[in-house]
């Protein structure tokens, strides 16, 4: 009786997820929103998943956020949405629910890479705040996914559309926007082609300059990003000359900041002391008084890097 019951629950459950994807061909704002938020309610459910795989939903989603064609409700019950920008930043919401990172790599293949980050741009030019926050989240996200998978479609479609200089240009937002912003940017600068494209727009001053901000959560993938500048030796002599020196000393101090942003920051310094003309700039930023407590650290790699630092400082 018991197994009955639960196979008549997921029948129910199943039919009753079909019927709200079905919804979502509708062009009425409320019934998009409505259903889109019930199914970011439900999304970390396996079957939800499922259910939306087996209709295609990351096509779906990204046709709504692409969509001009809605209709607003009049009526006193209705959500009172008057434009269509909340119903784009839910779509926002809705793919990143759903789409997982092989997801979007086969959606970088059959609907084009640049046709999603063409699709990104309008919503950094908005001046709804919900939506610039949600492009920039999806902007971080597809970064993170070229660099993760090894795949340059999205870095290259994001340096291609002209987003970066919009996203520099986010870093002086709120907080959430500057903290997605530079996550973004932070993951492009893996890509060649995107670390130049972020350069050429004051992206690595404007990279340093969080890092004498409070903003703690940032630290470690922005010192990661400019860890990448100083990987590339044409960018070596830019990051001296962006002062990232003093505030990447800073973090080498334990206690300054987690493992990571220590190892983030040894990085830079270590990059950056292998090359003679920079070591005076260092010993001057007090790098290896710094360093010293780190020569008694249990991590075997601060502790190795720090010995190398100071070898080449000494």
């Amino acid at each position: 009786m018991m197994e009955n019951e639960e196979c008549f629950q997921e029948f129910f459950q199943v039919a009753g997820l079909a019927i709200a994807f079905r919804q979502l061909s509708s062009q009425h704002a409320d019934v998009l929103y409505s259903t889109m938020k019930l199914l970011i309610s439900l999304s970390s459910r396996e079957e939800c998943k499922k259910a939306g795989r087996a209709v295609n939903c990351m096509k779906i989603f990204f046709n709504i956020l692409t969509t001009t064609n809605v209709t607003f409700s009049t009526s006193p019950f209705s959500n009172g949405l008057r434009d269509i920008y909340p119903i784009k930043a839910t779509a926002v919401t809705c793919l990143l629910s759903f789409g997982d990172v092989q997801s979007w790599v086969d959606f970088a293949q059959t609907t084009g890479a640049p046709k999603v980050v063409e699709a990104v741009l309008p919503l950094l030019e908005t001046n709804s705040s919900p939506t610039i926050l949600a492009g920039l989240q999806l902007t971080a996200f597809l970064a993170e996914i070229g660099h993760v998978e090894k795949s340059t479609r999205y870095a290259e479609a994001i340096v291609s559309t002209g987003l970066i200089p919009v996203i520099v240009l986010r870093l002086t937002g709120d907080t959430e926007m500057r903290q997605s912003a530079a996550i973004a940017l932070s993951w492009l600068t893996s890509n060649p082609e995107a670390r130049k494209a972020i350069y050429e727009v004051q992206g690595l001053f404007s990279l340093v300059s969080l890092l004498l901000q409070p903003l703690p959560d940032l630290q470690e993938r922005v010192l990661w990003g400019i860890a990448n500048f100083c990987s590339d030796q044409n960018y070596q002599k830019a990051v001296v000359d962006s002062g990232a020196i003093f505030p990447a000393v800073k973090f080498l101090t334990p206690g300054q900041g987690s493992d990571p942003v220590l190892s983030n920051a040894l990085k830079i310094v270590l990059l950056l002391a292998q090359v003679p003309d920079y070591r005076q700039a260092l010993k001057d930023a007090g790098t290896i008084v710094a360093l010293q407590k780190n020569l008694l650290s249990p991590n075997k790699t601060i502790k190795m890097a720090s010995q190398r630092v100071i070898g080449f400082l000494s």
